[in-house]
């Protein structure tokens, strides 16, 4: 949301205004709106959606994974996911490539991906302070 904020100023049409002025911008509907044309969540979708593909093609080749499961708001509507799978098997290595078998969204919801996650963090603390 720190683009959004950075950027608005200079996209003063944008239908990203009226949800980040009340608070309530959410990833998947800057994704949705940039496949609408809105410009500036072009630019923003355009900008999250290298980093993700660069990452998971690193992943790729440092571990050769058989799948790879995105799970989380970014990923709610899945409409990155078709650009992140050409990508990760345009770019990665051959062995890499040959080895994945899955690139996909978790069957478990948003908010259950976010809760895990955050238990997960916790538990480790815990055990860590025994």
């Amino acid at each position: 949301m720190k683009q959004v904020k950075q950027k608005l100023p200079q996209f003063p049409h944008s239908l990203l205004n009226a949800p980040y002025i009340a608070g309530n911008l959410m990833s998947g509907e800057v994704f949705l709106l940039a496949q609408n044309g809105d410009e500036l969540a072009e630019q923003i979708t355009q900008r999250v959606l290298k980093s993700i593909q660069v990452s998971v093609v690193a992943i790729l080749n440092l571990f050769n994974p058989q799948a790879i499961i995105f799970g989380g708001g970014v990923m709610t509507n899945g409409i990155l996911l078709p650009d992140i799978k050409n990508y990760a098997y345009q770019y990665s290595l051959p062995p890499a490539a040959k080895a994945l078998k899955e690139i996909g969204l978790s069957s478990l919801g948003p908010n259950v991906v976010g809760i895990m996650g955050a238990s997960a963090v916790g538990w480790e603390d815990i055990k860590r302070k025994q």
